[in-house]
């Protein structure tokens, strides 16, 4: 897609704040102010987080394989968004081959999956948006694997959310080299038939696991929408 003005973007990204929801029983992120404009004349935060929190990637490193997040080049950043739809699905779906052979046709080397439920209007320190975020079954992260995909991105802290299968899940995927977003803004705007793109940028940490990243869908805008 060539770069012009007639361009619509959507952002995927979810905020960053002090003490936000992420992964169970590990210590949330920390943001407190170490200089205030009023007194010095400059405002600087210092945030303390895990660099899986919040809208975040994962990196093969995740599991000890490589690359590292850094170690991906900007190419591979990106790719053509293909929707999995589970917005009006019952709490905690799970997304198998079954629900999967719809998209087949759809998923290649340039293919990021998104599993799209509305699911992040729920974010909070609950039971429903820890537990019950759409998430993959080890059997359709395999399927994602064989069909050669760039990119899977998930509403939920983790692709496999706490299923005991969560280990293996991201197995399949990052072995691959399949990157993996996580805590995405996913909602009706990605439903067929517009046309996305998503752009994931992690920020630049020497040999990661993953990191906190801007995630965002560009498409061209509607002729109907152009000046």
């Amino acid at each position: 897609m060539a770069l012009s003005q007639d361009l619509e973007f959507l952002d995927l990204s979810l905020p960053l704040y002090d003490n936000c929801p992420g992964i169970p029983d590990v210590e949330p992120p920390h943001l407190r102010l170490v200089s205030n404009a009023a007194a010095s004349g400059w405002n600087l935060e210092r945030l303390d987080t895990p660099l899986h929190w919040g809208t975040h990637m994962d990196s093969p490193y995740h599991q000890g394989l490589r690359p590292t997040m850094d170690e991906y080049p900007p190419e591979r950043l990106h790719g053509r968004a293909v929707v999995v739809d589970c917005l009006g699905e019952a709490p905690g779906v799970v997304v198998g081959p079954e629900r999967l052979e719809a998209i087949e046709p759809q998923l290649g080397p340039d293919a990021v999956v998104l599993l799209v439920g509305g699911w992040w209007r729920r974010r909070g320190w609950s039971r429903e948006w820890v537990d019950l975020a759409p998430r993959l079954s080890v059997e359709g992260a395999r399927r994602l694997a064989a069909c050669g995909v760039r990119g899977v991105g998930v509403e939920g802290f983790s692709v496999g959310g706490r299923s005991p299968n969560n280990y293996e899940i991201h197995r399949e995927l990052l072995e691959r080299g399949i990157w993996i977003a996580e805590g995405l803004r996913l909602d009706t705007e990605l439903l067929p038939p517009s046309r996305w793109r998503v752009l994931a940028l992690p920020i630049l940490v020497l040999h990661s696991s993953g990191a906190p990243a801007r995630v965002v869908a560009i498409r061209e805008a509607p002729e109907t929408s152009r000046g």
